[in-house]
């Protein structure tokens, strides 16, 4: 366990604080050497081992590396590419500038502080890049750094390790939770960046907004175009093996009816349907595609039909109507309808139905947190609710007043909550 100061005020990053070397010369020298995915992760295992909760001092974090690991990014003789690159030493390709992505002041593997200014920079970087955006890490800034030399050295002062890296690192962290609420959201709570999840839910979900949980919406629109692009997807399927539960009743009811907007179908322009009762040699070249024995789909009908008569062949054209078919002669051997006798059929006997009345309870909240809150609270109580965000209302069934009832006992414990009934 690594023991460093930790004490340090922590303050706000500068806007466009994070730079790099210059990439002047970097396809020579000892960078195209470096193996940077090892090096990653032995910094993270690093930082596991580090008192989680607990501010450090970057500083104090250069010092153990300059004293314990001090070839853990550049090794002690680099095998270079070419021969004549050794003369650019461990420290060759990076340089120091008085303005942005300069050069002209070279850093000496000799120099006293060569491993504050070189490996220095990239453990500042390091820490500011990954770790921040997985939230293994927070991080503080000097506050009001002094920009006297690029790249900026010594403005990140401190940092402060969550046990979430070490559960990572151990493989115990918690798969994300996917729920499907009945007014077609889909909602992602997940310790960290749920990259998998969501790549599956893209094709078909709108994103909402993002935060300590993720929401997406269901639209027809998505639905439908991944099925097209897709015919085997199973949207129903795939979201009930996300969320390992059922999906609610309607909900898995328009998916269904969505899915099926998605069906491939083909459209043949300036072509007709050929019957014969014997194989046709003559029709070959006109063949789009053979439907079955003795059934085609032809294009250029016309020219077909000129050969057809050349050959004293005999073909009858029978052009059908937009909402019957037209009669065929009698003496016509067809596997089609000969006519359509234009009588309705007699109507069946009304149905009867029985109309449920279901009364519903909407709350106003005060705010977007108190209603991501309660929406939170409702679905762990297995209620299924509507929220319209922009309003800040959710909406219920009054028959789940007692799971409403005990998540606004939940939620009392963090609020001094009233509710004050309004007829509408």
């Amino acid at each position: 366990m690594l023991a460093w100061r930790s004490r340090c005020a922590r303050s706000i990053a500068p806007k466009s604080l994070s730079c790099g070397f210059s990439s002047w010369g970097s396809a020579l020298g000892v960078v195209p050497t470096l193996d940077f995915p090892p090096v990653r992760h032995f910094l993270l295992g690093l930082l596991a081992k580090c008192p989680p909760g607990l501010w450090l001092s970057v500083s104090s974090l250069v010092e153990h590396l300059k004293k314990h690991h001090l070839y853990f990014l550049i090794p002690a003789k680099p095998q270079f590419k070419k021969e004549n690159e050794t003369k650019y030493g461990r420290c060759g390709n990076f340089h120091e500038s008085k303005e942005w992505w300069g050069h002209e002041i070279n850093i000496a593997e000799s120099d006293p502080d060569a491993f504050e200014r070189v490996e220095g920079r990239y453990v500042e970087r390091f820490l500011e890049g990954i770790p921040l955006l997985l939230r293994y890490v927070d991080v503080a800034y000097e506050a009001k750094p002094v920009r006297t030399i690029f790249p900026l050295l010594g403005c990140l002062k401190a940092f402060r390790v969550s046990d979430r890296l070490r559960r990572a690192l151990e493989g115990s962290i918690s798969e994300p939770r996917v729920t499907v609420t009945p007014n077609f959201d889909v909602h992602v709570i997940a310790e960290t960046y749920p990259a998998g999840v969501l790549a599956q839910l893209a094709p078909l979900c709108e994103m909402v907004s993002q935060g300590s949980s993720i929401v997406l919406k269901l639209t027809k629109q998505k639905i439908a175009a991944a099925r097209a692009g897709s015919p085997d997807l199973d949207a129903a399927g795939l979201l009930r093996a996300l969320g390992s539960g059922d999906l609610p009743a309607n909900v898995d009811h328009e998916l269904s009816v969505w899915s099926e907007h998605g069906e491939k179908f083909v459209l043949y322009v300036n072509s007709c349907v050929l019957e014969t009762d014997q194989d046709l040699p003559a029709a070959d070249p006109f063949t789009v595609e053979r439907v079955a024995a003795g059934i085609r789909l032809i294009h250029s009908p016309e020219k077909l039909f000129d050969e057809l008569e050349r050959q004293e062949l005999m073909p009858v054209r029978i052009k059908h109507g937009n909402l019957a078919f037209t009669p065929l002669p009698k003496y016509a051997s067809t596997r089609f309808p000969k006519g359509s006798s234009g009588q309705e059929k007699p109507r069946e006997p009304k149905p009867r139905v029985t109309l449920t009345r279901i009364t519903r309870v909407l709350l106003v909240c005060p705010d977007r947190d108190l209603l991501d809150t309660l929406y939170r609270l409702l679905l762990e109580c297995q209620c299924p609710a509507e929220i319209d965000r922009p309003n800040l209302t959710p909406t219920y069934s009054k028959r789940y007043e007692s799971e409403v009832a005990n998540a606004i006992r939940r939620l009392k414990t963090d609020y001094r909550l009233e509710i004050d009934d309004i007829s509408s």
